[in-house]
């Protein structure tokens, strides 16, 4: 699994852990990615191709976890190049829009991906996004946390745009993951192990998109 034990300059240990961002094409992950790395946000983005790589550090109850965020493309062309980003991950952030029904039910379908292709036990969480736009909503709240508390999945209302819960999504997965997952794996090994590989030489290009 893609997850590493690391030893800081400062002797402090770190945790390496990979997330993919899954969801249909125009829901907002690469914006998501970028309000949470960066605190930026773009109207405009170009669409993903293939994937990109973000990494950002945080502190989660007292312990530094550095989050390997994989944005994934969302267009159906690129599908079947998505197992070559989610493997190996220990944390998925599905992604909808809560504007588009059809978001929802692709989001289901990546839940049923990774059920049938990933072995190990995900972190998973659920982001209904763009909730400025809570005016043109075609998701209710109530539907998608049902359908979360279904799959043992986290679930937040999100808006890249306003930066209203985007924080809160991926520091909650961070702790869940050190609580759960990190926390067994210091007391099997106290080896510290290698940071994980930057794949920055493999990332796509971008082409039209959406926040």
């Amino acid at each position: 699994m893609a997850f590493n034990f690391s030893q800081g300059a400062q002797g402090a240990a770190r945790y390496d852990a990979k997330l993919v961002i899954l969801g249909a094409s125009g829901v907002g992950k690469t914006c998501l990615g970028l309000r949470f790395v960066k605190d930026q946000f773009v109207t405009y983005t170009a669409s993903t191709i293939g994937a990109s790589f973000l990494v950002k550090e945080l502190t989660v109850d007292k312990q530094k976890v550095s989050l390997q965020i994989w944005d994934t493309a969302g267009q159906e062309r690129f599908r079947s190049m998505a197992p070559l980003y989610y493997r190996g991950a220990v944390a998925a952030i599905l992604v909808c829009s809560i504007t588009d029904e059809g978001s929802f039910e692709k989001l289901k379908e990546w839940v049923r991906e990774l059920q049938a292709n990933v072995n190990e036990p995900l972190v998973l969480a659920i982001a209904c996004n763009k909730a400025d736009m809570a005016e043109h909503r075609v998701v209710p709240y109530n539907t998608a946390a049902q359908y979360a508390a279904s799959i043992g999945a986290l679930i937040y209302e999100t808006s890249a745009k306003q930066n209203t819960g985007v924080n809160e999504l991926f520091t909650e997965v961070a702790r869940k993951l050190v609580s759960s997952r990190f926390r067994t794996t210091e007391n099997t090994s106290s080896t510290p192990r290698n940071p994980l590989p930057d794949p920055m030489s493999d990332m796509g290009e971008r082409r039209r998109g959406c926040c």
